[in-house]
């Protein structure tokens, strides 16, 4: 998914090595993702506030949050109902 979005292989690499990313506002991005992750939402202005700082809105904030909803939920459902992962993603399971 990361590709067909257009991530710079660099960034693509970081993240999956737990490195730092290339870009400031791209580490901004993960690091709020992650905090948002990590305690459950409940991660504090301070950080919210750092990813408002590295250029992002707060509706953006929304949409991370949006995403992640998504990305949750059709993760529980798949392993729920025991989906199989398809071949062009088996690589990264």
């Amino acid at each position: 998914m990361m590709k067909s979005s257009k991530i710079p292989d660099e960034a693509i690499d970081a993240l999956r090595n737990g490195t730092a990313l290339p870009d400031t506002k791209l580490q901004a991005l993960h690091d709020f993702t992650k905090a948002l992750l990590d305690n459950r939402g409940h991660m504090g202005d301070d950080k919210l506030n750092e990813s408002l700082s590295a250029g992002y809105t707060k509706r953006q904030a929304l949409e991370v949050f949006t995403g992640l909803v998504f990305k949750l939920t059709s993760d529980f459902t798949n392993a729920l109902t025991h989906t199989e992962v398809v071949d062009a993603m088996k690589p990264y399971t």
